[in-house]
């Protein structure tokens, strides 16, 4: 597919091109309980074209994108060619340039699953999950994807890159009764992209107590503003502000005000810095691939330390705009921990939330929060179990008290704290 669209386009005469190829060969398996509901392999090939189009004084350049079937005729893929350089004509912006080649050109990721068939892989993993169930918590039901992923992109200036790996999903839903035979049911994800485990052992057994515990919880009652502490999914969408308020797409649309050498939120003296780090490669981490969008291939890079933003990170478009050097757009981060230890994390009264329905951070107000599954709830005598309510609030009405553990754990595709204590946030009673 790839040499029969460079053809085309030469053919054409289109100068300013960029192609994505992404093939996927997944084997999926579906269980109700421990029951195999469904088991199947699928492939996927998604081509997406992009065209350039230029001004007369090459002041001004348009883009346009689109997805090709692979099995379009040659007259269907000129039809679409066709359309898109038209399209090219309402995105024009200042003109920035393509991606030169580079000597980095390919990468095989290494993977315990290169070494036998995805199936006999994704049933080993069933099994490791499986047999983590308890007579008083047990999995209700679980989709297992585990796939093998080729990514090749190539631009009109010569430049080549490919990428091969491995990209695994637990999809769980576990559930608990209570002594009077009320259920409750928690859901949770899994990520990797190596076979680990004691690592995917470990969440498991985690979802299970926590499901045992929300069976037994009560609503949530009035508290007197103590400390919030913030554990599991809800940390890695807290960082999201940082991550978008240092991209070069958001100062360039200056969406946010941030400036190199200067602290991207004022006032955090009193609690921890956030550092943040744009990896290359973080292990078992589902998108470790090692190049962007533009085909640049991406270097670990400071971009926050301490509270204070050290570099922009971003496109060739936007960092080319902003006369900085293109980091390219990060799939993985890092947060550095914090000051904070276990002890002293729990020491004064505290709502620790596990589980929210669905925790949000806007990226551009700093407003956070969500409705709550799971938390425990101590009140310097007593700890107690609590669901429902909600938590909210504002980065920068809170963010002098933020504090981070002392230590670290992957969450998708981020490096981050155990867990973040916050004052100040708006607690809202179930009911």
């Amino acid at each position: 597919m790839l040499q029969r669209l460079k053809k085309l386009l030469q053919q054409q005469g289109y100068e300013h091109w960029k192609i994505l190829i992404r093939e996927e060969h997944s084997h999926e398996l579906f269980f109700v309980g421990h029951q195999l509901d469904l088991s199947r392999d699928i492939d996927t090939q998604d081509v997406i074209v992009t065209l350039y189009r230029d001004n007369e004084d090459h002041s001004l350049r348009g883009n346009a994108t689109g997805q090709l079937d692979p099995h379009f005729t040659d007259h269907e893929i000129l039809d679409k060619l066709d359309f898109l350089y038209q399209s090219c004509l309402s995105t024009m912006n200042p003109w920035y340039p393509l991606m030169d080649p580079h000597k980095h050109h390919q990468l095989q990721e290494k993977s315990a699953f290169q070494r036998h068939g995805l199936a006999q892989w994704a049933q080993n993993l069933a099994e490791g999950v499986l047999q983590q169930d308890t007579e008083d918590c047990n999995i209700n039901s679980m989709e297992l994807y585990l796939s093998e992923i080729r990514q090749s992109l190539s631009n009109s200036k010569g430049l080549e890159a490919q990428y091969n790996g491995n990209r695994g999903l637990v999809d769980l839903v576990t559930q608990a009764k209570n002594a009077q035979g009320e259920e409750s049911e928690l859901h949770g994800e899994f990520s990797f992209s190596d076979f680990e485990p004691e690592e995917l052992a470990n969440w498991v057994k985690n979802q299970l107590a926590y499901t045992k515990d929300r069976a037994l919880a009560v609503p949530l009652a009035s508290m007197v503003q103590p400390q919030i502490i913030l554990r599991e999914e809800a940390i890695a969408g807290f960082f999201n502000y940082w991550i978008f308020a240092c991209s070069s797409e958001a100062v360039y649309k200056k969406i946010h005000q941030s400036n190199i050498g200067e602290s991207l939120i004022k006032n955090t003296t009193e609690g921890d810095g956030v550092s943040l780090i744009g990896l290359n490669r973080l292990y078992n981490a589902p998108d470790n691939i090692p190049f962007d969008s533009d085909g640049l291939w991406i270097k670990q890079q400071e971009l926050i330390m301490d509270g204070e933003v050290k570099a922009f990170h971003g496109d060739v478009k936007h960092s080319y705009y902003l006369k900085q050097p293109a980091t390219g757009k990060y799939s993985c981060f890092s947060v550095l921990p914090g000051s904070l230890s276990e002890e002293q994390l729990y020491q004064n009264p505290y709502l620790e939330i596990i589980s929210f329905s669905d925790f949000k951070m806007d990226s551009v107000t700093g407003d956070f929060g969500g409705e709550i599954r799971l938390a425990y709830g101590y009140d310097g005598h007593t700890t107690i179990t609590y669901t429902g309510g909600a938590v909210t609030g504002n980065l920068k009405s809170c963010i002098s008290s933020l504090k981070m553990l002392n230590r670290a754990k992957r969450q998708g595709n981020l490096l981050v704290p155990e867990a973040l204590s916050l004052q100040g946030l708006q607690i809202t009673p179930a009911g």
